[in-house]
């Protein structure tokens, strides 16, 4: 039987028993960070269109969306994006909050044509990916004053307990989420992180993860840590973030406090009260402060049928855009990514 026959084959048998396992549209939800996947492609892909202008950003996110899909097999997907002055609130707690975040240089440089720096290029093709995403049974979110993390760890703690929840992200923030319900596919890994990976990796359950990443801080945002507080010297010296029993910033506080004399992470530790409490607070994604409108609209989101797959639109896009050699047997790509979310759309 030739190689493509016995694909569709096997996803098809793939198909029934996927849609036979689960009953309803968000009995397993993909969560996809939709600028950290923007921003990993345009920062690395090097694909072009016909013209020889760099569509790696849009392409290449198209492309990771839609293996993210095959790969978790949800019911559902959502991409979520930071929404303007998204860092705003974090920032009024701590000004420096993401200060020096830049986007990485692509590895494998084209050059921009007619005049277009990075800048402008990155924001034409963002845009271009939600008319994409539009197109799609995907449904996206953005919300003014709202970071992506803060959306996605609303619907992981807050809708449907009962429901299945892979995050697409290669950041760590989102590792504080995971429980028996959820998980998260690293992109850049290619891997599932879950319950047993993170007790293997970090010999310590999801929660206080959290903790440890409050005194360790995080240079990716700016957010100064406690002084001394490795992880191999934390492994050592408080042994309360490596036992079974969740722990919260007051426990840690305490112990610290304690046992200072024996070791000078732990003063170090008791004497950064304030600033464990606003770590805690810029990290946190377990109970986040979000207003009551947003949740609705969030509520409202999960819960609709809009999003559909418009296969003569994305035809049509891909004409205007000159894309079709980057997508190789686009009809097999679509089918394969796209069909089984419509199929669950249109029957609920």
């Amino acid at each position: 039987m030739p190689k493509n026959y016995l694909e569709m084959f096997n996803d098809l048998v793939d198909e029934k028993e996927h849609q036979s396992k689960f009953s309803d549209k968000n009995d397993r939800i993909l969560l996809i960070d939709g600028l950290n996947t923007f921003i990993r492609n345009f920062s690395v892909n090097p694909t072009t269109n016909d013209d020889g202008t760099h569509v790696g950003g849009l392409a290449g996110s198209l492309k990771s969306i839609a293996l993210a899909i095959r790969t978790t097999t949800p019911t559902a997907c959502v991409v979520v994006f930071d929404g303007k002055g998204g860092s705003t609130k974090r920032r009024k707690l701590f000004p420096t909050y993401k200060a020096n975040r830049k986007v990485h240089r692509r590895l494998n440089r084209t050059d921009f044509h007619d005049g277009i720096d990075e800048g402008e290029a990155m924001k034409r093709q963002i845009v271009r990916l939600f008319e994409y995403l539009e197109a799609l049974p995907i449904k996206t979110m953005m919300f003014d004053g709202m970071e992506a993390d803060d959306v996605i760890g609303y619907v992981c703690s807050n809708l449907y307990p009962d429901s299945e929840k892979v995050i697409y992200s290669s950041d760590r923030d989102f590792i504080q989420l995971i429980d028996d319900k959820i998980t998260i596919w690293n992109p850049i890994k290619k891997m599932t992180q879950d319950e047993k990976w993170v007790e293997h990796e970090f010999g310590m359950s999801p929660k206080n993860y959290l903790i440890y990443r409050t005194m360790d801080g995080d240079k990716s945002d700016d957010i100064d840590g406690v002084k001394g507080c490795g992880f191999k010297t934390l492994q050592k010296k408080l042994p309360l973030l490596f036992e079974e029993e969740i722990v919260n910033i007051e426990d840690v506080l305490k112990y610290s406090d304690e046992h200072k004399s024996e070791a000078k992470v732990l003063e170090n530790i008791s004497n950064e009260s304030d600033k464990l409490h606003r770590n805690y607070e810029l990290m946190q994604l377990l109970d986040v402060d979000i207003p009551t409108s947003a949740k609705s609209k969030i509520r409202s989101i999960m819960d609709s049928n809009d999003a559909g797959l418009r296969r003569g639109t994305i035809n049509q896009m891909l004409l205007e855009d000159k894309m079709f050699g980057a997508f190789k047997n686009l009809d097999y790509w679509i089918r394969s990514s796209f069909t089984t979310l419509q199929a669950f759309l249109s029957s609920k």
